[in-house]
C-alpha cells in the first residue's frame, strides 16, 4: 500500500511539473507604409497572460494613425495583453494634405488642385513657364526666382516660420497691443497672416537652426482682462482661412471628444485629437515671485472654458535642470495635477538629476482617445515616460464642449522684471484628428 501511494504522488508531482510550463504567445508588428515609422517593441515571444506595452513611433514627415489586425483604434501607447499570437500593423499618414507630392512642412501653395504639377515648395508650374508666343522661349528660359529654390540656397533660417511648419490651421497670439498699452488685449494674427510669410522680429521668427522660435516678457499685452498671464502661443483653427466659420463652438473650427454626442461628432471639425512637439527650451524667467519664476506652459487642450491638459516646464534659478508636468482641469472640482515625471513642481524644488536643461530637445505628445488622455514625454537615449488620465468624470464629452490645441510659451509670470524673458525653440509640431 506504501509503494501505490508513493507511485501515485510521483505521478502526481510529474503531472504538476508538466502543467507548470509556461506558454508563450507571438507579437508580430509591422508598419504600412513601410518608411512612414516604426513600432516598439518589434516582433517577439511573451508569456501567457502578460501586457506588453506597444508604442507607434511616426518618422519625420508622417503621423500615426490608427493599428488593424489584431489591434483596432488609434492609443498609443497601447497595453497589449497576451492572451493569444497576435500581429499589429500600425498605420502611418504621409502629411501631405493636398496629395502633390509635397510634405505640408514644406508646401507654401496649401490646397494645390488634383493633377497640378509643381515645385519643390508644392507650388503649381505655370502651364506656359518654358514657352510663349517668341518662338517656344521665355526671357528666363523657362524658370524664375522662385522656381523650387530661393535666395538662401535651401537653408531654412532666412524662411518666415511659416515656410518651414505647416500654419494653415493655426492662428498666433502675441503679447503686444495695437496700441502699445500692456493692459489692452494681446495682438491675435489671423490663419492668412500667419501663412503670409508673417515674422515679428522679438516674439516669432525663425532661430538660425531652422526652429521656430517663440519668446515672451513675463508682462505684455494678455488676452482678456480675466487672464493673468502673457502669451506667445499658437491656437489651432481647423477652418484655415474660411473666417465664415465662427472661432468658438461646436462647429469645423474646432473638435471634440470621441465620446461626444454623435450630433457633436458630425458638426464638428474632427473628433479626438493627436499632438507632437519637438522643442528646447532656451530661457525662462529669473525674476518675480517665487511661486511664479521659472514656470512656463508649453502646450494645451483647451475646452470653452476649462483646460484638459497645461503641459508645463519649470526650472528655478539655482537648477540646472528643469522638470516638465501637466495639469488636468475637469469642468467640475479641483485640478489634478501629474508630477510624478521628473523632479518636482515645487518653488523649492532640488536639481532634478534626470531634468531637462535648457536648450536640450526634448518631445511632448498628448493623445485623446474618448474619455482617455495619454501624455508622452520622450528624450533621447531615455524611457520615454507615460501618463494616463481617465476623463470619464470630467464632463468634455458632454453635448457643446469643443476643443482646440494650443503651442508655443505661455509664461505662468507676471511679477518677473520688464527685461527677463521666456523663450522655446520648436523643430516640430504635428497635430490630427478623426473625421
Amino acid at each position: 500500500m506504501k509503494i501505490f501511494n508513493l507511485f501515485f504522488l510521483l505521478l502526481l508531482l510529474i503531472s504538476c511539473q508538466q502543467e507548470a510550463e509556461p506558454t508563450y504567445f507571438t507579437l508580430s508588428t509591422s508598419v504600412s507604409p513601410e518608411e512612414a515609422g516604426s513600432i516598439e517593441p518589434q516582433s517577439g515571444e511573451w508569456e501567457e497572460g502578460s501586457s506588453v506595452t506597444v508604442n507607434a513611433l511616426a518618422n519625420p514627415n508622417y503621423v500615426f494613425e490608427s493599428w488593424s489586425g489584431d489591434l483596432s483604434g488609434r492609443t498609443s501607447p497601447f497595453l497589449l495583453v497576451m492572451d493569444r499570437n497576435k500581429t499589429i500593423i500600425g498605420n502611418f499618414r504621409l502629411l501631405d494634405d493636398d496629395n502633390d507630392g509635397v510634405v505640408n512642412r514644406l508646401d507654401q501653395c496649401s490646397n494645390t488642385p488634383p493633377g497640378e504639377t509643381v515645385d519643390t515648395q508644392g507650388c503649381p508650374i505655370s502651364s506656359n513657364s518654358g514657352s510663349s508666343d517668341n518662338g517656344g522661349t521665355s526671357d528666363n528660359n523657362g524658370s524664375s526666382d522662385n522656381s523650387g529654390s530661393s535666395d538662401n540656397s535651401g537653408s531654412t533660417d532666412n524662411n518666415a516660420p511659416s515656410e518651414n511648419f505647416d500654419l494653415s490651421t493655426w492662428k498666433l497670439t502675441i503679447p503686444e497691443s495695437e496700441s502699445g498699452i500692456r493692459d489692452d488685449d494681446a495682438i491675435d494674427v489671423s490663419v492668412a497672416e500667419l501663412i503670409n510669410q508673417y515674422t515679428h522680429q522679438e516674439y516669432f521668427y525663425t532661430a538660425e537652426d531652422g526652429g521656430m522660435v517663440f519668446r515672451c516678457p513675463p508682462r505684455g499685452a494678455r488676452t482678456s482682462s480675466g487672464t493673468k498671464y502673457a502669451r506667445t502661443e499658437l491656437r489651432e483653427m481647423l477652418r484655415g482661412t474660411n473666417t465664415s466659420i465662427p472661432t468658438q463652438g461646436v462647429n469645423q473650427n474646432n473638435w471634440v471628444f470621441g465620446s461626444a454626442p454623435q450630433s457633436d461628432i458630425e458638426a464638428a471639425g474632427g473628433y479626438d485629437g493627436h499632438m507632437e512637439a519637438t522643442l528646447a527650451i532656451n530661457e525662462v524667467t529669473t525674476t518675480g515671485d517665487s511661486s511664479q519664476v521659472g514656470r512656463v506652459v508649453i502646450g494645451q487642450i483647451h475646452a470653452n472654458s476649462d483646460e484638459p491638459i497645461r503641459v508645463y516646464y519649470r526650472k528655478l534659478p539655482n537648477n540646472e535642470k528643469g522638470t516638465v508636468y501637466f495639469a488636468h482641469e475637469p469642468r467640475t472640482g479641483s485640478e489634478i495635477y501629474i508630477d510624478n515625471m521628473i523632479g518636482s513642481r515645487s518653488s523649492s524644488a532640488a536639481n532634478p538629476v534626470d531634468g531637462i536643461a535648457l536648450n536640450e530637445r526634448f518631445t511632448y505628445i498628448i493623445d485623446v482617445v474618448g474619455n482617455t488622455l495619454t501624455f508622452t514625454l520622450s528624450r533621447a537615449g531615455k524611457a520615454d515616460i507615460v501618463r494616463q488620465v481617465d476623463m470619464s468624470n470630467s464632463r468634455f464629452d458632454e453635448s457643446g464642449q469643443y476643443m482646440y490645441f494650443k503651442a508655443g510659451v505661455y509664461v505662468q509670470n507676471n511679477s518677473g522684471e520688464d527685461d527677463d524673458f521666456t523663450q522655446a525653440t520648436f523643430y516640430r509640431l504635428e497635430k490630427s484628428h478623426s473625421n
